[in-house]
């Protein structure tokens, strides 16, 4: 299913070139429910990293796509622990996108309740104080 067919390089220049980046926002958002189903893939098929000139709205699409990563990551973990696997680590799939929210605690958190994972290792090395 390739709902991005009409989204070309030519809608990313206008997008980059506009100065109402939050009609196209809202477009997209509405048009790809972008809270639930913002995947990196989905956003760097609409370039948005490109032509997004806002730092807040960057941000929100950074928090869409760590919340689907998160729900994505805690589905596959149910999944493989039925199926008698090891356990898919949610702090892992989505550690990229706590560290660009600077949401270095909640990653903390994360790593400490996956300790059958080696998680705890890990957030005791990001609990360090890297200044």
């Amino acid at each position: 299913m390739n709902l991005l067919v009409p989204w070309n390089s030519r809608k990313t220049a206008l997008a980059l070139f506009t100065v109402t980046q939050d009609v196209i926002m809202d477009e997209l958002k509405d048009r790809f429910d972008l809270e639930n189903n913002a995947t990196w893939d989905l956003v760097r098929n609409l370039c948005a990293a490109v032509w997004i000139k806002d730092s807040y709205r960057l941000r929100l699409w950074v928090e869409w796509i760590s919340k689907v990563a998160f729900r994505i990551a805690t589905d596959q973990s149910v999944q493989s622990a039925g199926d008698g696997k090891q356990p898919v680590s949610r702090a892992e799939a989505t550690s990229l996108w706590y560290i660009l929210l600077n949401k270095k605690g909640a990653l903390i958190s994360l790593y400490e309740k996956e300790l059958g994972t080696g998680g705890d290792k890990v957030a005791q090395m990001l609990s360090q104080d890297f200044s």
